[in-house]
């Protein structure tokens, strides 16, 4: 299964992240990255109610942001090395790779926002042949049954005509 990824964005539409990932579960919010080498440029990991990041056990720098509800910078820390810890009362949390906050020029104040990336065209064009051939299997279904479906409902107006 494909990971669902998410896009962070300022409000002028710089693009800090198009590959970002929420940790939702307690593993992921454990994990995090640990575990990982490196973060490619346009990657990112959100943590909401994550007030507390550490770098404990990782293996290269990040930056962290920390957020307010309405997504206003509150802190930023770039190049955070391996075994530290922060804090900032927050309510989401972001990591991106070391030096990106600085390269997209964000700053304590600036409003990021994120939305979920669409699926691929090709994904759309599946689920419409799935629709097209439900609707052929309808029709292929219902056209033999058409002659009888009309002698029914005949049969069920002459008996009302009837009575």
């Amino acid at each position: 299964m494909k990971k669902t990824t998410w896009t962070i964005t300022t409000l002028d539409g710089t693009t800090v992240s198009n590959q970002a990932v929420i940790a939702s579960s307690i593993f992921q919010k454990s994990k995090g990255l640990l575990g990982r080498q490196h973060l490619k440029p346009q990657e990112a990991m959100i943590f909401y109610h994550a007030s507390s990041i550490h770098t404990v056990g990782m293996r290269f720098a990040i930056d962290i942001i920390f957020l307010k509800k309405t997504g206003e910078i509150l802190r930023i820390e770039s190049a955070v090395q391996p075994r530290r810890f922060l804090f900032c009362p927050s309510y989401t949390t972001i990591e991106l790779p070391e030096n990106r906050s600085i390269e997209k020029k964000l700053e304590k104040g600036h409003v990021l926002k994120w939305f979920q990336n669409e699926e691929s065209g090709q994904v759309l064009v599946e689920y419409a042949l799935i629709l097209a051939l439900l609707v052929v299997g309808m029709l292929v279904a219902f056209i033999p049954l058409m002659d009888r479906v009309q002698e029914f409902l005949h049969s069920i107006i002459g008996y009302l005509i009837d009575i």
